[in-house]
């Protein structure tokens, strides 16, 4: 695809390591915005990592340096509900995310159901951890249903430029033209670009990071003794955070394509009648056993700094999942339904 939506960049990085076979090991990356790959520190050709975009980044930077000064002069607080609670948030323009409708439009498309308090820990640190992980399901179901219609707008015209059916795609949808046609693409770029604001006004108030260097997650202070944990099994606390809220998002959401994004394949399944799951397809067929109940609960209700760690991993709960390292994030290994 030559653009990714909402001014999103999908990154297909070659590492440097040379595998068993003897070519270079490649894996299809996260989608990020540019900031949040600077501040990841991505660099072409940096260290023994280089990625390589499909997509024009002239735009966007454009838009930033043009638009940055005038974004903050005019930005102003605005009240809404968030997990129970009021909050008063300084929320901007994201200029990663360009488009002609103003943020009070734009916020509009916040999931109802965010308002409501969920019994859980309140505060804004809680009310950000929300956003953050329904704006990565909706950033990844945005991609998904926007790649569904480009198939489809390419079978009704074969001989049309890919690239440029793909603008008018985003375009239309950056504009909220692509409600009649693209009805599901335009609620999920709207309800993405929304969440997205939210969190960043969150972290303007925790004075967190506006693009955090777990790239969709804000990273809690994290004590010495905890990174060294991590350090003494030769696991990055970083990476083990990454996938740990990746997890617990795409468990929040129960779909299937966003569950096999965090699970490092084969995947057993103990106590299960499928053992063990080699693929994404395979995976759909065990989504029912993957989103029982009791393993949902056990998901939701672990924090990271207490994760039992041993050298194969870190486990949730009694054991129920573990999860292990597969670069550049930990993504689950297996799922106990005996523990």
């Amino acid at each position: 695809m030559g653009h990714v939506p909402s001014a999103y960049k999908e990154r297909e990085m070659t590492y440097g390591n040379v595998s068993a076979g003897g070519h270079r090991s490649r894996r299809r990356g996260g989608i990020e915005t540019l900031g949040e790959q600077a501040a990841a520190g991505f660099r072409p050709g940096g260290g023994n990592m280089v990625w390589f975009s499909r997509a024009r980044i002239l735009p966007a930077v454009a838009l930033i340096l043009i638009a940055a000064e005038p974004l903050d002069a005019i930005a102003k607080p605005i009240s809404m509900v968030l997990l129970g609670q009021t909050a008063t948030l300084d929320i901007r323009p994201d200029p990663d995310m360009p488009g002609p409708r103003p943020v009070e439009a734009m916020l509009k498309f916040l999931p109802a159901d965010l308002a409501a308090a969920t019994g859980g820990p309140a505060g804004l640190d809680a009310a950000l951890a929300e956003v953050e992980e329904r704006a990565w399901a909706a950033q990844f179901q945005y991609e998904d249903a926007v790649k569904a219609l480009l198939t489809a707008r390419m079978r009704q015209t074969p001989r049309a430029n890919e690239n440029i059916v793909e603008e008018e795609i985003i375009e239309s949808l950056r504009n909220g033209r692509g409600s009649s046609s693209a009805a599901v693409s335009q609620r999920l770029h709207d309800q993405h670009a929304a969440l997205v604001l939210v969190a960043r006004g969150l972290r303007r108030a925790l004075k967190k990071p506006e693009n955090p260097i777990a790239m969709h997650f804000t990273v809690p202070d994290m004590s010495k003794e905890l990174v060294r944990s991590y350090e003494v099994q030769g696991f990055k606390a970083i990476e083990a955070y990454r996938g740990f809220r990746i997890i617990k998002a795409a468990f929040r959401s129960g779909d299937p394509a966003l569950v096999a994004r965090t699970v490092s394949f084969p995947l057993k399944l103990n106590g299960a009648p499928l053992r063990a799951v080699q693929n994404a397809g395979q995976l759909r067929q065990a989504m029912p056993y993957l989103m029982d109940p009791k393993i949902r609960k056990v998901v939701a209700a672990q924090s990271f700094e207490e994760l039992f760690l041993r050298d194969q991993g870190a486990m949730f709960g009694q054991g129920e999942v573990w999860m292990g390292p597969s670069f550049p994030m930990f993504q689950i290994k297996s799922v106990n339904f005996g523990s």
